[in-house]
């Protein structure tokens, strides 16, 4: 990859600047993208008898090169001998269709256009330049500030009559505008292999891609480049730093401050991402930032990102009459739309959920721009924490015990942060050592502890209940006769987690406190949660018997003993559930949801001869997402919901019914049942 590849690459803080602008002309040495830039090539020829346009996107994060591809494809001469006339615009944030325009024609003609001002009239001469001729375009750094109308107006020269194989090559950091424009799947650009990105690392420091480095230096570079991501004007950045001392000690500085992450680097790799950053909204930086105190790589699920950023209040009701679960899951569709979330479609457990990560590089980012409110201490780097944060996440490992630096940065975090509003605790530690911070966490809104060790139930009984919205317990230590006087306090919870990791070699005796009921096992009432909204039990390996209030979510998966699950109130649970899902209880029998539906139905037969007749008025009539899988045992009633609201659907492996999957936006697929006997 080139060095300076990307057309963000002379860009500064300002949204705005004339250096911004890219040319098509490359301006040094290329590192890797030969299997992209073939891609490109073989997909030109591929349509080259096309009568309509084809549009092709180059997708990916600032920096990483977008821009120096679109200039090989240009450039290669068995692209330009394919075309009558190749053009290079670059669009940057602001998109002037007369500009644009303008400079189109500047590329087909030999006259001056600076006298037209007319959008119309330039296009106009614009096709009576390109008519017959077959054209590339190349739309560089498109931000998409334009409609449907505007983009359609702006190629309409392009799909003139007898236009044949005209090709149109958009380089974007959104995916928004790469779905949106695109006519072919796009090209999603990553960051270099490592073999290329060494080379081009050398070159960035020493000016000499064969430079063989030695010792210590050796070491620490590899270390920088661990950090980098693969991300070509990253080792730019980097490489401008460490090529001022070419000295381990001041190679260690830059490695231990990681300089290169400044935003005050005017052709820095944090400025760059900032760019898009500014432009959003307050509320999706706020809920894009806050993400930045759960680990790298870090997985959520969409419902749990949106409860977690309700728990905070970043969620603000409009005046649509949406919910503010609704809302939230918008800001998510807006943030992966604009690149700052990627969605990964293969699930990472045996349930294939789709779910959102920041990639590595967006999250370093992320980390950069919220450091005063948002921290995360790791006991692999021990970094200080600032006294000003308000959401901390605690990260540790076999190091805890043994790190004496990194347990007296800790003790002195403890002692700073007093306006905690946020706390996720990960890996290991001593309950004794954060008894502190929980007596003087006076307005914490979240608690989630994925840790092993120690007292849970302790430290929460702890906890101010004033604030507290969400608890997420995960491999959780919560002693007998602890859980149900713990929660009774958080009068205000909202959003209630247990769960077991699968990897934990914990038993449910030591992790859940429960009452023992001679051979069952019952999770704890929770009719003293008034405001209780979602309740979720995973891996809870000896349940027999759970009692749920009203609730809008309610999440039962893999609980392999679960027998029964019963209703405080059955008519209110069946008013305000929303979301529904049942994955992997092989020995649940009772739903009282299920086996008393009959209260909400004309009919009272629910089973009886597999009535599909049945007129449901009433039973969870505002239900959005029911999901039932693998549940052999549960008889569950043999028509859906009577509600307008459903936007998925997945039942499988349940007796009653044949097995369904689809949602509002696309077909609903029926198939054969193995385990009800029932055939379409």
């Amino acid at each position: 990859m080139i060095l300076g590849s990307d057309s963000s690459a002379s860009s500064n803080h300002h949204v705005e600047h004339p250096h911004r602008r890219t040319s098509s002309l490359v301006q040094g040495k290329v590192y890797g993208r030969d299997h992209e830039k073939a891609e490109i090539i073989r997909l030109v020829k591929r349509h080259k008898l096309s009568s309509s346009v084809t549009v092709l996107t180059v997708l990916g994060i600032g920096g990483v090169g977008k821009t120096t591809l679109a200039q090989l494809v240009y450039n290669d001469p068995s692209v330009e001998s394919q075309f009558d006339h190749r053009i290079w615009i670059s669009v940057s944030n602001k998109f002037d269709e007369t500009r644009i325009s303008r400079e189109m024609l500047d590329f087909v003609s030999q006259g001056t256009h600076e006298g037209l001002y007319s959008f119309a009239r330039l296009q106009e001469v614009l096709r009576g330049c390109i008519k017959s001729k077959r054209v590339l375009l190349v739309l560089d750094d498109v931000w998409d500030d334009m409609n449907d109308c505007q983009w359609n107006q702006l190629l309409a020269p392009f799909n003139s009559d007898n236009a044949k194989g005209n090709i149109i090559l958009v380089t974007t950091r959104k995916p928004s505008v790469a779905k949106r424009r695109g006519t072919v799947e796009p090209i999603k650009l990553p960051g270099l292999k490592e073999d290329d990105f060494w080379i081009l690392f050398k070159a960035c420091v020493f000016g000499d891609e064969n430079y063989e480095v030695k010792g210590s230096l050796r070491t620490l570079a590899w270390q920088i480049i661990e950090k980098l991501k693969g991300n070509p004007l990253a080792a730019e950045t980097a490489g401008a730093l460490l090529r001022q001392h070419l000295t381990s000690e001041h190679w260690s500085n830059i490695l231990k401050n990681e300089d290169w992450k400044s935003l005050h680097l005017t052709r820095g790799i944090m400025p760059t991402l900032k760019l898009c950053y500014d432009q959003l909204p307050y509320h999706l930086q706020q809920c894009f930032s806050y993400c930045a105190i759960f680990p790298c790589n870090y997985r959520f699920l969409a419902e749990e990102i949106v409860r977690i950023w309700i728990s905070q209040g970043f969620v603000k009701c409009s005046h649509s009459g949406m919910r503010l679960d609704e809302i939230g899951r918008l800001y998510l569709t807006n943030l992966v739309n604009l690149g700052f979330f990627q969605q990964i479609e293969e699930g990472y457990s045996s349930n294939n959920q789709t779910t959102y990560v920041m990639c590595a590089l967006m999250h370093d980012f992320a980390r950069v721009i919220s450091r005063a409110e948002c921290a995360t201490l790791d006991a692999l780097q021990c970094n200080e924490i600032s006294s000003t944060v308000l959401h901390l996440s605690i990260v540790t490992g076999r190091v805890y015990w043994y790190d004496e630096k990194f347990q007296e940065i800790l003790r002195n975090t403890l002692k700073k942060v007093k306006n905690l509003r946020s706390l996720v605790l990960i890996g290991q530690y001593d309950s004794q050592l954060f008894q502190q911070v929980f007596e003087k966490a006076h307005n914490l809104r979240l608690l989630q502890v994925s840790a092993t060790a120690g007292s849970h139930s302790f430290l929460c009984g702890l906890v101010n209940p004033t604030h507290l919205r969400y608890l997420n317990l995960q491999d959780a230590h919560v002693w007998p006769e602890d859980l149900p006087q713990v929660l009774s306090k958080f009068l205000h919870l909202q959003v209630l987690e247990v769960g077991l990791c699968h990897d934990t070699s914990f038993t449910l005796e030591r992790m859940v406190n429960l009452e023992d009921c001679g051979e069952r096992l019952i999770f704890p009432s929770l009719e003293r949660l008034p405001f209780l909204t979602t309740f979720k039990l995973s891996n809870l390996r000896k349940i027999r018997e759970v009692s749920v209030p009203s609730l809008q979510e309610l999440i039962l998966v893999e609980m392999p003993e679960l027998e029964r699950c019963t209703c405080t109130s059955l008519g209110d649970l069946n008013s305000s559930l929303r979301v529904l899902e049942i994955r992997s209880c092989p020995a649940l029998k009772v739903f009282d949801l299920f086996e008393k539906g009959h209260n909400f139905a004309e009919q009272p037969s629910l089973f009886e001869g597999h009535n599909y007749g049945t007129e449901w008025k009433l039973w969870l009539p505002g239900l959005r997402v029911l999901t039932v899988i693998n549940c052999p045992h549960l008889l569950m009633p043999c028509l859906l919901p009577h509600s307008t609201n459903v936007s998925r659907l997945h039942i499988d492996g349940v007796p009653t019914l044949l097995k369904m999957e689809g949602s509002s936006t696309e077909k609903l697929e029926i198939s054969p049942n193995s385990r009800s006997g029932i055939s379409v």
